[in-house]
């Protein structure tokens, strides 16, 4: 029942959790730097972070609500991505104007999210799902970071023509929607993560996903304004990070080679450390090699890194809430990520924004370090507890 099922739940998966509901965090860059040009950088923390926060808002009540009213939920994320695309462009102000339109952005897309994660993490093997799904994002992603800059300037909408070509597409995922309570669940014996360690575990992890996202929060959204400090132009910047997208294919392909839980939990904690450390280059190297050699491997390393947390978490609960809030969660937290680092590279001084990154990133790695330690405990504990 679960291969028949997989294609149609894959496709409306990938369009409305990774192509719409992600749409915020890939042109955050472009909203904060067009935020920098107009109002400063202290109203660019606050731009990228709204449109951020309004996702997660959306996301976190989406995944509250029953599966049976996620085809309604889609819809209505349609109308808001529409209206507010139009809003967000026609007012070019400083003020609330251009903020409610991202806002109203933010909530469709997260609607969409919310609805993509209830359905991807729900199917045999969550995290094969979520990787394959990555794949297929990111193909698109490394298009619209060639075409963006380009395109952007092109016409008057800017760069709220993007959420706009995607509306017609989300309408699709909406139409075929399958509802989640239809798709078949990964059997309990499949999973190597000890039951007694479900509770706990997910906390931690939960802890992990949202440090990791304040940690790519903060950096992912100085990397055009790092580029230009570091004498790059938009269309270098646009192609760097084209190929970076197409190199982040590698991360999720290797997690085919992942079929047990240990190794998952290690491939999870080797991404996080790694993209720890290629974060701390983001904010303190400015010279164009240097934010090269650091751009091109980031985004793989921090798609594994996330598409094994995720699907980590999703065994940990059967009902699929337990991934729904911690993507919600986890984005709200990039907002703050987004948000503190506007403040800080405008208040701050030079140092500010690698305090915040040494500081999210330490806390991420503490919490997926705890996790691995304790599923690696639960086994043993439960062995001296049936004694």
């Amino acid at each position: 029942m679960t291969a028949k099922l997989a294609p149609r739940n894959f496709l409306v998966s990938l369009i409305t959790a990774y192509v719409v509901g992600f749409l915020p965090l890939v042109i955050t860059p472009w909203v904060f730097e067009d935020a920098v040009t107009r109002c400063g950088a202290g109203m660019a923390g606050s731009a990228g972070g709204t449109i951020v926060g309004a996702t997660a808002l959306a996301a976190v009540i989406g995944a509250l609500i029953p599966s049976g009213r996620h085809r309604l939920l889609g819809f209505a994320g349609v109308a808001l991505v529409a209206g507010g695309s139009l809003v967000a462009a026609f007012d070019r102000s400083c003020g609330a104007g251009g903020l409610v339109g991202e806002v109203l952005v933010g909530l469709g897309c997260g609607t969409g999210y919310a609805v993509g994660l209830a359905i991807a993490g729900q199917t045999e093997d969550p995290t094969r799902s979520f990787g394959r799904l990555w794949i297929a994002f990111v193909l698109w992603q490394a298009v619209l970071l060639f075409v963006g800059p380009y395109l952007i300037p092109a016409t008057p909408l800017g760069l709220w023509l993007i959420p706009l070509l995607l509306v017609p597409f989300y309408l699709a995922g909406c139409i075929f929607l399958v509802p989640a309570e239809k798709i078949e669940r990964r059997p309990a014996e499949l999973s190597d993560t000890p039951r007694s360690a479900f509770a706990p575990a997910t906390l931690l992890l939960i802890g992990g996903s949202v440090f990791l996202y304040m940690r790519d929060g903060t950096s992912w959204a100085l990397t055009a304004h790092f580029a230009e400090k570091a004498g790059l132009s938009p269309e270098r910047y646009g192609l760097l990070a084209g190929i970076a997208s197409l190199l982040a294919l590698l991360g999720p392909l290797a997690l085919e080679r992942l079929t047990t839980g240990r190794a998952r939990r290690w491939g999870a904690m080797f991404g996080v450390l790694a993209g720890f450390a290629l974060s701390v280059s983001f904010v303190t190297l400015h010279s164009p090699l240097s934010f090269t050699l650091t751009i091109l491997p980031y985004s793989g390393i921090g798609l594994a890194a996330v598409t094994l947390l995720m699907g980590w978490i999703s065994e940990t609960d059967t009902s699929g809430r337990a991934v729904g809030l911690a993507g919600g969660l986890s984005i709200a937290l990039h907002a703050v990520g987004t948000a503190s680092a506007g403040y800080a590279e405008a208040t701050g001084g030079p140092t500010a924004p690698l305090l915040l990154v040494l500081t999210y990133g330490t806390l991420d790695v503490i919490c997926v370090a705890a996790a691995v330690l304790f599923v690696r405990a639960g086994p043993r504990a439960a062995v001296g507890q049936s004694a």
